[in-house]
């Protein structure tokens, strides 16, 4: 018996490329451009805009600091489209395959910043710890997480509710992770719950 191909939906690839275009665009705004122009903290003192002045070409800096959430927020959304149908989700598949990942880049990563300072005769104080890898893959964390929910929490209980009652549910869930009074309230538990349930309702 011959095994059907499964089908890769073009348009949710290209989503994908998009999202990842507009995270990586935003990381170099926020981590490269932006701290070069209002800190001292990569190649000296970069201080002249750290003041009460406005400069309009400025405001170009902040529109790209977006896109970070905007990229994050698709790869949820997209997730959610595949996983919420399915009566079971291998977390473990999800776990192996999302860690093996992460394993690759950081050991690349770690490989890179020794060849090419090296090569191209470049000063360097220090050597990357590879705890600061684990410490910068913060979406890692909450993607899992956001799937840990899904499979023992929301599909097993939104499958069995009104459509009426869905969309109360999603009020709910919005009004706690974005209102001033809810979202401090639970801050104070811990930072991540309102990020972690903007997740959860995407």
């Amino acid at each position: 018996m011959v095994k059907k191909e499964k089908k890769r939906d073009s348009n949710f690839e290209l989503l994908r490329i998009f999202a990842m275009l507009i995270i990586i665009i935003h990381h170099i705004f926020c981590h490269v451009i932006k701290m070069e122009l209002s800190s001292d903290y990569i190649y000296g003192p970069f201080e002249m805009f750290n003041n009460a002045h406005f400069y309009r070409r400025l405001c170009i800096l902040e529109f790209p600091l977006i896109f970070g959430k905007v990229g994050d927020s698709i790869f949820i959304l997209i997730t959610g489209y595949f996983l919420t149908e399915r009566k079971k989700i291998d977390i473990t598949k999800q776990s192996i395959k999302v860690l093996s990942q992460i394993l690759f880049v950081t050991i690349f990563l770690i490989i890179i910043s020794i060849i090419v300072p090296y090569l191209f005769d470049i000063k360097v104080t220090s050597l990357p710890n590879i705890i600061d890898f684990n410490n910068q893959w913060w979406f890692i964390g909450y993607y899992l997480t956001i799937i840990v929910i899904g499979q023992y929490v929301l599909n097993k209980r939104l499958c069995n509710i009104t459509k009426k009652q869905y969309l109360s549910f999603l009020i709910i869930v919005f009004i706690f992770a974005s209102l001033f009074f809810t979202r401090s309230i639970l801050s104070s538990l811990s930072p991540n719950i309102p990020t972690l349930l903007i997740g959860v309702f995407l």
